[in-house]
């Protein structure tokens, strides 16, 4: 029981920590580029010229919408529903419920997920629509069906291969015709109820004047690219999460 105590302390401790410092950095950076934005603002409602350096010189093109925006506002409106779900998960656990009972843990996201999904609905609509969208169905639609679409594809393999092999991980027909419902009656009603709410509050002035004609992008070396950089940070990420569960176990 005391270890039991200890770890939790430990991870609340990280955990902590890391909100405090990624606090800290995007209170700098949220301060720095609002600061140049409010400049270039007035600089254009007086007609005055300024040379334009570092970010200031492309600002015409970085705050022009993508081909694929509809996609873009779904994800991220998935990953923000995601990154709530976790965190929820996380400060449950801490409380020691799921302890209790055997399998709390998946009744509790697959509620919890059904829950959250007004998260997903105003963060995509509300995104979609500040980048001059007008297919606020579609939006609501792709909002609703990314990731379940594909995680019931994967979860369904999985499970006829349960079945198939007569585990007794295998979810019956009965317990997955239960699910369907909780996800249609409950995530389907709060994702409208985001996607209105992102309707009322969103705001047609853009940030700044737009570009018609985009300059072409130089080609960038491989070491660059987001790929690279996104498998970096996986491993980087991994690594410490590996070391923190392997000296929890040690001790």
């Amino acid at each position: 029981r005391q270890m039991c105590i200890r770890d939790r302390i430990s991870i609340i401790n990280s955990l902590i920590l890391v909100v405090i410092l990624t606090g800290f950095v995007i209170t700098i950076i949220t301060r720095i580029v609002r600061n140049d934005v409010s400049k270039v603002i007035d600089l254009e409602t007086n007609n005055k010229s300024v040379d334009e350096v570092c970010w200031k010189s492309i600002r015409n093109e970085v705050f022009q919408p993508p081909k694929q925006k509809n996609l873009l506002s779904a994800a991220t409106g998935t990953g923000v529903q995601l990154i709530s779900l976790i965190l929820i998960l996380f400060l449950i656990g801490c409380s020691g419920v799921y302890y209790h009972a055997e399998g709390s843990v998946r009744t509790a996201g697959i509620i919890l997920y059904s829950c959250t999904t007004i998260i997903c609905g105003y963060t995509s609509l509300r995104l979609y629509t500040s980048m001059g969208g007008k297919r606020v169905k579609q939006n609501f639609i792709t909002s609703l069906l990314l990731f379940p679409l594909f995680f019931v594809t994967v979860w369904l393999t999985l499970n006829n291969f349960a079945y198939v092999a007569h585990s007794t991980a295998a979810l019956p027909i009965g317990t997955i015709v239960f699910i369907f419902f909780i996800w249609a009656l409950i995530s389907i009603p709060l994702n409208g109820l985001g996607a209105y709410l992102a309707l009322k509050s969103q705001n047609e002035n853009n940030v700044l004047s737009q570009q018609k004609l985009q300059r072409p992008i130089p080609e960038i070396v491989w070491w660059k690219k987001a790929v690279f950089f996104s498998v970096l940070n996986g491993f980087v990420s991994f690594c410490s999460i590996y070391l923190a569960v392997s000296y929890t176990h040690l001790r």
